[in-house]
């Protein structure tokens, strides 16, 4: 899911919860749909992207800055899944946290002139061949 915005990320929070079963796979997602949906109404946030590897499932959501993230502790669909796998007899594992990035190396795009890739801020968006790149996607 991502919010549109060309923002570079200014923290990314990485969360994993090991399940035990299908049927707390199942439960873990149908929560994740609620947080991605009030998600994405919150101040900061930028993406979010959720994937398995076996029954770890893990999420890495892009924010505006570090403090963004805090908005999830106050309640909601987020406080809720946080108090069930805290809770007694419900997964393996989990882990959550908030990342600042050490540096962000160029957004390359491709000119549609020459094809020819350029860093789209050094350049100023304009290509080697002078001619404008195209605007660049977000940056998550």
């Amino acid at each position: 899911m991502e919010s549109g915005k060309h923002t570079k990320p200014g923290a990314v929070s990485l969360t994993w919860i090991q399940v035990r079963s299908d049927e707390e796979a199942q439960e873990v997602g149908e929560r994740a749909v609620r947080v991605t949906e009030e998600m994405a109404k919150m101040p900061g946030f930028i993406s979010y992207a959720g994937f398995a590897v076996g029954q770890r499932l893990c999420t890495v959501t892009a924010w505006e800055d570090p403090e963004s993230p805090r908005q999830l502790l106050r309640g909601g669909a987020h406080k809720e899944a946080m108090e069930r796998a805290l809770g007694p007899d419900f997964s393996v594992a989990f882990q959550t946290g908030v990342w600042v990035p050490h540096h962000l190396n160029p957004m390359w795009v491709r000119c549609t002139a020459c094809g020819r890739m350029a860093d789209f801020e050094r350049r100023a968006g304009q290509c080697h061949c002078d001619q404008p790149l195209p605007e660049p996607p977000p940056y998550w």
